[in-house]
């Protein structure tokens, strides 16, 4: 009865696609591809579709390349793989979200934070400006780095990056970052 119990829960919360666990190249690859063919056969628009797929590429790339080296973190409170992680897209009142969440080193939450709190500042012509300036710099600092995928997924979303950092522990935080995108 559990079996579809869960799936009647997944259904009536409109959950697209869900995943908890270990990010790999060949799962992000199968995931693009689900999410491709699903897209296409809800017949969305094509619009929608691409800033969907747009986004969901950035975030699930973020989510790979960021994870943390956590092989030198010695934590006896937390015990969970910590170089896994999760995304999950949601069709909710004509809105698509998409979050993603993988644990973070506390040390770094400031720099996210306000890379975050940046782009949510700006409006879209200034994130355009603000975008082409950062990839015609001489030199890409870690912070310019880390701001430049919030700034391309800003640039294709509906509403402003939402974010939270839970702690974990003394030296590690769960980040889960969530991207909104109008139906239309």
């Amino acid at each position: 009865m559990y079996g579809y119990k869960n799936y009647k829960d997944l259904e009536e919360q409109n959950v697209i696609i869900s995943y908890k666990g270990a990010i790999t190249s060949d799962l992000l690859s199968s995931i693009l591809h689900i999410m491709e063919n699903k897209l296409a056969k809800k017949e969305e628009d094509k619009l929608v579709q691409r800033k969907i797929f747009n986004i969901l590429v950035e975030a699930l790339q973020n989510l790979y390349h960021h994870i943390d080296d956590f092989s030198t973190t010695t934590s006896s409170d937390y015990t969970a793989d910590k170089e896994a992680g999760m995304f999950s897209i949601i069709n909710e009142n004509e809105i698509y979200k998409i979050t993603t969440g993988n644990f973070v080193l506390n040390k770094a939450v400031p720099l996210i934070e306000k890379s975050i709190l940046l782009v949510n500042s700006m409006n879209q012509p200034q994130l355009r400006q603000y975008y082409r300036e950062i990839l015609s710099a001489d030199t890409i600092g870690e912070e310019a780095e880390v701001g430049l995928g919030f700034i391309d997924i800003a640039r294709k979303s509906d509403y402003k990056l939402g974010y939270e950092f839970a702690p974990v522990d003394p030296s590690i935080s769960f980040f889960t970052l969530t991207m909104m995108v109008d139906q239309l």
